[in-house]
């Protein structure tokens, strides 16, 4: 076959290169040779004649390279060649090789560290799914505008029978249950799913089996359990004969069936689900009660659907928008939204809802940023690189001028330079490759500060490891392209004579070395003024106001007991258990409450649907808490009144709201006295089983600004004594700091096996800081990433200053054997470092005000044009240049003129 003789033909050239360049060599000596000789005939001098014959022939190397051309050698022996020629080179300077190979493998380390954690987070593995890319998800759009909501069970079973453009539809929802007796109990989190989950994901069970369709019919489901691989693991050893086993779950005994294959998640945020049960089941689990199921108003369920053979999810969204029309038209009352709005159903590929959209959308976007803020630093390495190279390229141009006096052509010489900095790139790459998997493997130690197992690979993976390499390739043009075509511009005479002393490149604004510096500068400037920014909002947000105090102030969750108990035994149950605890000398105040406000999942924890004048609803967030609960947590009251013991069941309903529910949902001017109706009190999303409820407002407290800017949403607290308790958020102020309460709260409420605890006894000042948790990371990585940015400034332009006066020394010199007063010649070296700088300053902060107003998102109580951060990182950039510039110049103060001259 042709193809393979070509292949073979090729390896064996490069395989004998060696042989071919001596078989070159010696045949231009005998072309030369027998050149000479004639010209000798001719009467020319031995000298004049092998002259005119390197003339015809066009010198070794412009032979050699026509010789290969006529032979039919490839780009890649040439390519092989020529990086075999750099690695030598670049062996007889060990020193700059690792100080290049550092600069290009932190930056792309840098860079592909983000890429890696954003590929994890937004395009990871979908684990063992069979055609992922034939996996749709369709949200029902829920209250207040929310997109990407779920469904209820009826609509779930309505789109499945009539969807034509899907082979089938699963649905799925995420629950917690209990596993053991009564002495030993656990908690595991299960997915909740329909029968055929398992086929419309292509998932093969590896042992054992999944649920079969005639187990999993609603309302009469059998109590099956298919284990996630870690929990076979972690729970029984891996024992292949776990199979039939039995376990009780929520007091319930279920079969165990099978094993899910490694790798497979919850769909809910890549949730690391300890199994699978089915849906339907008698009497129900986990909020999958038969009521729920048949609630067309229980949106509380993800649908998730197998596009048939041909068919696209353009399609299968035209057909849910004319089904959501219909449902619309038959369902009214459900599908209205709390604003009366109609609700509509979106479709979206597998990938994109692999978390939910929107928090996606909110991750692609930080991802973009601190990708874009890596690159800048890497950008400001391959300047540096570039500095180094630009540097070697001048101390070469002697070998440079030999090389083109022999016959090599200017692209001759920019393909060996170019080959120099891909061989340093390829280093670097390997090296930043390398350094992001120790990043990434530091990233996947670091513990969450929440007990939910959530599962993220930040591994470099088969696209981490393109990426780098494109970064490499990059990073070598970027960095080599410039020192190169500067080096193949050899000027044959001075180059010659060695006199590489003077430097005969462009001079002015636009020489290559004063365009590196305004480059440099221009970057380290929006990254020096983000990372002020950054430590000024980290300092904000030490600071910042969320309308409570949470010094030593401790708090724990507490479920109810064993027993059943009714709504005031329950209450009692509590109020005793304060009452303990508030017994304690160490105790100086105990409060109740239903949440803990500042935790971070209990943002949408308890809300309720407000009545409005017009008929419609809209949701807003409360607390059930006893007297004095406003005053432990310091929550200032604008005017009226906080919770009293006569708040008790049979007086009348009170509630205290904050300025936000006033302006939104009263309408008299301070609220003290005005009423307002909630038609439905939900809890995570499910709906609780009280009556309309009418509530007086006897207080008015403050709404502290939010984060990124704006009032507080609307809420309001209502009296723990009114409310029905479901658990009890224990809150004790302590005497002498929150962690002395912890005991107390271990000894008066011990743990339980089967209690379910989102928050374990802690500071309550713990739960205010993990709500800043994911600022202030963003801010340390911007701070970090900042004062990189300048050292690596301040190292390019010292480079770059330092060369200039190396490249000078002749010329100051002459200056002050002339006269020129020592003083003046640094004036002069300081003078141009700290100009190039202000350049780069010129345009680096117009860009980085640009930035700071499209991150102010992340900028907690720091405006994006703050004079401290930009007056700051200015001077820090002015101040680094003034120092780049003094070294050189003093060293250039110390020379001694005629020495200098001398020695030129």
């Amino acid at each position: 076959m042709p193809g393979i003789g070509w292949l073979r033909e090729r390896l064996r050239a490069l395989l004998t290169r060696g042989r071919m360049d001596g078989e070159m060599e010696e045949e231009f000596r005998f072309h030369l040779e027998m050149e000479t000789k004639k010209n000798l005939g001719k009467g020319m001098g031995p000298s004049e004649a092998r002259r005119q014959a390197m003339i015809a022939f066009g010198g070794v190397d412009r032979f050699q390279e026509r010789t290969r051309v006529e032979r039919g050698v490839s780009p890649v022996e040439d390519l092989v060649r020529d990086t075999r020629f750099a690695f030598r080179i670049l062996r007889k300077t060990p020193v700059v090789v690792v100080v290049i190979v550092l600069s290009l493998g932190l930056g792309i380390a840098t860079s592909a560290t983000v890429f890696s954690m954003a590929n994890a987070l937004i395009f990871g593995d979908p684990g063992p799914i069979a055609d992922p890319e034939g996996i749709i998800a369709i949200y029902q759009s829920g209250d207040e505008g929310q997109l990407y909501g779920e469904v209820s069970y009826p609509d779930y079973q309505d789109l499945q029978g009539e969807m034509e453009t899907l082979d089938d539809l699963a649905a799925h929802r995420v629950g917690v249950v209990t596993v053991g007796d009564v002495e030993d109990r656990d908690r595991v989190i299960v997915e909740l799913v329909s029968g055929n989950y398992f086929s419309v994901f292509g998932i093969e069970i590896p042992l054992g089996r999944a649920f079969l369709p005639h187990e999993t019919v609603t309302g009469s489901a059998q109590r099956l359990f298919v284990l996630s691989h870690r929990a076979w693991q972690e729970r029984f050893g891996g024992d292949r004969s776990v199979l039939g086993t039995a376990l009780q779950l929520d007091g319930q005994p279920f079969t165990i069936i099978g094993v899910a294959p490694k790798g497979l998640m919850g769909r809910f945020v890549r949730m690391d689900v300890d199994g699978w049960i089915p849906l339907g089941i008698p009497g129900g689990t986990y909020r999958a009660t038969p009521e729920v199921l048949a609630n067309r108003e229980e949106n509380q369920f993800y649908a998730v659907g197998r596009l048939k053979s041909g068919r696209t999810m353009e399609e299968a969204q035209a057909e849910a928008s004319v089904l959501a029309q219909r449902f619309q038209s038959e369902y009214v009352e459900a599908w209205l939204d709390n604003r009366g709005e109609a609700r509509f159903l979106t479709a979206v590929s597998e990938a994109d809802s692999r978390l939910p959209p929107d928090g996606r959308l909110v991750l692609l976007g930080m991802a973009g940023f601190l990708l874009a803020g890596a690159l800048l630093i890497l950008l400001l390495a391959c300047s540096n690189v570039a500095s180094l190279l630009l540097a070697r390229a001048h101390r070469r141009a002697h070998e440079m001028a030999i090389r083109t006096s022999l016959g090599a052509g200017r692209g001759r010489l920019l393909r060996m330079l170019l080959s120099e900095s891909l061989l340093l790139a390829a280093l670097g790459g390997g090296l930043g490759l390398y350094l992001t998997h120790l990043a990434t493997a530091y990233l996947r130690a670091v513990p969450l500060p929440i007990d939910v197992p959530l599962q993220f690979d930040f591994s470099p993976d088969a696209r981490v490891v393109a990426f780098t390499l494109l970064l490499s390739l990059g990073a070598s043009v970027v960095a080599g392209i410039g020192p190169a075509l500067q080096g193949s511009r050899t000027s044959l005479t001075p180059a010659l004579k060695k006199d590489q002393g003077r430097y005969k490149g462009r001079r002015g604004w636009l020489s290559l070395r004063n365009l590196l510096v305004v480059g440099q500068v221009a970057a380290a400037a929006t990254l020096v003024v983000g990372a002020g920014l950054a430590m000024r909002s980290v300092q904000a947000s030490a600071n910042y106001d969320v309308g409570l105090n949470g010094q030593d102030v401790a708090v724990m969750w507490e479920e109810p007991p064993e027993e059943e108990m009714g709504p005031d035994e329950l209450r009692t149950h509590f109020m005793d258990l304060a009452a303990r605890i508030q017994g304690h000398a160490e105790v100086e105040a105990v409060a109740l409450a239903r949440t803990a406000e500042a935790h971070v999942f209990m943002e949408d924890f308890t809300t309720a649907a407000i009545q409005q004048d017009d008929g419609s609803t809209s949701t807003a967030r409360f607390n059930a808490v006893t007297p004095g609960y406003l005053d432990l947590l310091e929550v200032p009251l604008m005017r009226g009144r906080g919770f009293q013991e006569s708040d008790v069941s049979g007086a009348v309903p009170v509630a205290v709201v904050n300025e936000t529910f006033l302006e939104r949902f009263l309408t008299e001017s301070d609220g003290i006295g005005e009423r307002f109706t909630v038609s439905t009190w939900m809890e995570v999303g499910s709906r609780q089983d009280r009556p309309e409820t009418t509530l007086e407002v006897v207080g008015v407290v403050a709404a502290p600004l939010r984060p990124g800017g704006g009032r507080a949403q609307p809420f309001f607290w209502i009296s723990y004594l009114q409310d029905e308790p479901v658990r009890a958020i224990i809150h004790a102020k302590g005497r002498v700091g929150a962690a002395a309460l912890l005991p107390i709260f271990r000894e008066e409420a011990p743990p339980r096996a089967n209690q379910f605890t989102l928050i374990d006894p802690g500071p309550y000042q713990d739960l205010i800081d993990y709500r800043f948790l994911g600022h202030r990371i963003t801010s340390k990585i911007l701070t970090y990433t900042g004062l990189f940015a300048l050292l690596l400034a301040f190292i390019g332009i010292f480079g770059i200053v330092s060369f200039s006066v190396s490249q000078r020394f002749r010329e100051m010199a002459i200056r002050q054997a002339m006269g020129a007063q020592r003083g003046q010649v640094v004036r002069v070296v300081v003078l141009q470092g700290l100009k190039t700088t202000a350049v780069g300053l010129l345009i680096g902060l117009p860009l980085t005000v640009g930035v700071a107003f499209l991150a102010r998102s992340i900028l907690l109580g720091v405006a994006p044009l703050d004079p401290l951060a930009l007056g700051g990182g200015t001077g820090v950039l002015l101040l680094a240049a003034l120092l780049a510039g003094i070294v050189p110049a003093l060293r250039l103060k110390s020379a001694e003129p005629m020495e200098v001259l001398r020695e030129d």
